[in-house]
């Protein structure tokens, strides 16, 4: 296997870390690739790649606004036979919580509506992450304005209208606290789940809301977690649907940049949490990062940063990956991506890791991993697998075509 970096854009928004969210790298189920970001201006475009990520098109603009964070999900991450990217979004120009699509059959943007009106918004601190659930209804839920404002929010017309709902326990709205929100597994298709990184309880949860009755039950998948701050670097965990198994599956660093540092992974479904082996149990220091995909054959890969032995100085490190055939019962070998190396030819850091949840077209390592690089300003670019006809050898650096400056 040849892998290759393609530079997608080169004048990002260091916003898209500072605002965390659920930033996914889509892949549709025909095989098409697009990619999200904000641009130095905080507008919110995309691109999209029909060969594999090799080349992108033009860039493409989804909202003109004051962008802070931003969240994405599929339709077909929720099993739903549609067409659209459900995107979320906070605008520091009018302080609120937007809703909008884009349909991937013509890359029409829909209509924008109002999540919620708030009174103020700041990066550092806050959070957002929305999902669709398996019987259609839309969730969204934010932290505006680090810990201050925002809630959790649905609607039941296709995100039309939305109303509050009572939020999730121990209000996840405190500064640095961060939430995946998730499809659910019960007879009520409408049912959704939220990972939830409590910071000042160091503890990762499940919480599990009921739609019918809006009450949330909740439970515990480790405590002594160490939080990383989503200000300097993110995600250090996540969570995807595994749809043919009815479940889901986490990913997280108990600590980061850290000698004790393990990367957990667990499943949960409706009723049970399962502890699975750890991705990486034997760090020697600067490791963190997590993304994960779940490919056309059912494996698991996990993605990070950071080579084991501790040869690599965080966050400038390389990124790797491991692959479970046995849904987490156990890893294949440390794989490196590419040695390309964030700090050649020019100083570097990795900011953010992004995955395509759901795979269609790729299986174990072949699969794609986008990445923030902090510079002056910011870059995107993805790690994949480099066709026949465009050239050899991993550790290749390739200026992707189409609109770079965005």
């Amino acid at each position: 296997m040849s892998r290759a970096d393609v530079l997608i854009f080169q004048t990002a928004s260091s916003e898209v870390y500072l605002g965390a969210g659920t930033k996914h790298l889509v892949e549709t189920p025909s095989g098409v690739l697009y990619q999200f970001y904000c641009n130095t201006a905080f507008d919110l475009y995309y691109k999209k790649s029909t060969d594999n990520g090799f080349t992108w098109s033009q860039i493409k603009l989804f909202k003109t606004g004051s962008v802070q964070g931003y969240a994405l999900y599929a339709d077909w991450w929720a099993g739903i036979s549609g067409t659209l990217i459900h995107v979320w979004h906070t605008d520091d120009n009018v302080d609120d919580v937007f809703y909008n699509t884009l349909d991937t059959a013509s890359d029409a943007v829909g209509t924008e509506r109002t999540v919620v009106a708030l009174t103020s918004a700041v990066s550092t601190g806050s959070h957002i992450t929305g999902c669709i659930a398996r019987g259609g209804y839309l969730f969204c839920h934010v932290c505006i304005d680090a810990g201050a404002e925002g809630g959790f929010y649905r609607s039941t017309d296709a995100g039309v209208t939305w109303t509050s709902v009572p939020p999730a326990l121990g209000e996840p709205l405190a500064t640095l606290d961060q939430f995946i929100l998730l499809p659910g597994w019960n007879a009520d298709a409408n049912d959704v789940q939220m990972i939830f990184w409590d910071n000042s309880a160091s503890e990762i949860l499940v919480q599990r809301f009921d739609n019918s009755a809006d009450t949330w039950s909740e439970a515990l998948l480790s405590g002594s977690m160490t939080m990383y701050s989503a200000s300097t670097a993110y995600p250090m965990f996540a969570a995807v649907a595994d749809l043919a198994n009815s479940r889901n599956v986490v990913a997280a660093w108990n600590i980061v940049d850290n000698a004790a540092g393990v990367l957990k992974c667990w499943t949960v479904d409706d009723t049970t949490e399962t502890a699975k082996t750890d991705v990486v149990a034997d760090s020697a220091d600067d490791q963190g990062f997590a993304a994960i995909t779940v490919d056309a054959s059912g494996n698991w890969i996990v993605f990070y940063g950071g080579e084991s032995g501790g040869s690599q100085v965080w966050a400038s490190v390389k990124i790797y990956c491991k692959v479970s055939s046995d849904s987490g019962s156990t890893w294949g070998s440390e794989t490196l991506l590419s040695s390309y190396t964030l700090t050649d030819p020019f100083t570097q850091t990795l900011r953010t890791l992004m995955a395509i949840p759901k795979a269609y077209t790729r299986t174990g390592a072949d699969n794609p991993v986008s990445y923030y690089e902090s510079t002056t300003p910011d870059k995107v670019s993805i790690n994949v697998v480099i066709p026949t006809s465009g050239g050899s050898g991993g550790g290749l650096k390739i200026v992707g075509t189409g609109g770079l400056a965005g």
